[in-house]
């Protein structure tokens, strides 16, 4: 009947997980608050000034320079890599030196439908990639284990997969490699799931980096990505489809112009992928102060 169909209704919303919701809010009136917001402006700035230099300066270098740069570099990969939970979870070494992230935008908040079984791996799928670094996946990387403490209950770690090219750079692809990043390549995401951990992944890449920003919508590139699809049903692992509202507007938008250099550039010689230079507050490469909101599932 009628009613039992509203009494069953009823029963099925009562047992309905209730969804988790944490707020981030700050004043920056005190001094305290003004040296981290000083703080996550330059880490920003570290992937949005020094990011274009380090990938393009070799271009300008002398045959010395090149040799010494390729000797450091070959040196390096050389040394073996580790990866400590400790290390991400630290203050000062690891993922929570870009906890001030969350805490800089105004406000932030996190939304998260229901825990998650840690008997399953899981991809959490991430949109849109946003320029230069992608600040909600920052902000996740310092709080996943807070947001999810069922995975670190169950001894399980949560990693971010980021651009080959990172991993190429001497020292910075070691720290990375130990705070719990990983390349996003098929290799490196399959060896993590098949233990039983998660990894985060920015669909879109590149590309989605590339297609512009809008005032009015997120463009996603996303219907010639399957690959993770495969990779989750070949592993066992779960979906989690997880969008950050306001990634985009973190910076003004980029003319038609830049996008097209960029795009240029990332064809001809190198997967480099953020159309520089980026413009913020005060017409500098500094993240402007606005709500983000990032919902799991």
């Amino acid at each position: 009947s009628e009613c039992d169909k509203a009494v069953d209704t009823v029963s099925t919303m009562e047992h309905k997980p209730t969804a988790t919701k944490m707020v981030y809010v700050r004043d920056s009136s005190s001094l305290s608050d003004l040296l981290a917001d000083i703080k996550c402006c330059l880490a920003v700035c570290v992937f949005t000034i020094l990011g274009p230099i380090l990938s393009l300066g070799w271009l300008f270098m002398s045959w010395t320079n090149m040799a010494i740069f390729w000797t450091v570099h070959l040196t390096t990969q050389m040394l073996p890599s580790f990866y400590s939970k400790d290390f991400q979870k630290n203050e000062y070494i690891g993922g929570r030196v870009l906890k001030e992230v969350t805490s800089y935008l105004a406000p932030f908040t996190m939304i998260k439908e229901a825990p998650l079984d840690p008997s399953v791996p899981y991809i959490f799928g991430y949109h849109p990639h946003g320029r230069g670094l992608p600040l909600g996946t920052a902000a996740m990387f310092s709080e996943v284990y807070n947001w999810f403490p069922e995975l670190d209950k169950a001894g399980r770690a949560v990693f971010i997969a980021g651009t080959d090219l990172l991993f190429a750079v001497p020292v910075l692809g070691h720290w990375l490699r130990a705070i719990g990043s990983i390349p996003v390549n098929k290799q490196s995401i399959v060896s993590k799931l098949r233990k039983g951990d998660s990894v985060v992944i920015a669909i879109g890449g590149i590309d989605e980096v590339l297609v512009g920003t809008y005032d009015d919508k997120d463009v996603l590139f996303l219907n010639s990505r399957k690959g993770f699809c495969k990779v989750a049903i070949d592993t066992g692992a779960g979906l989690v489809p997880v969008f950050c509202f306001g990634e985009n507007a973190m910076f003004e938008h980029s003319w038609p112009a830049t996008l097209a250099f960029w795009k240029w550039i990332n064809q001809t010689f190198l997967r480099l992928g953020a159309p520089f230079p980026l413009v913020g507050r005060f017409g500098l490469p500094i993240m402007h102060r606005r709500p983000m909101r990032l919902v799991f599932g």
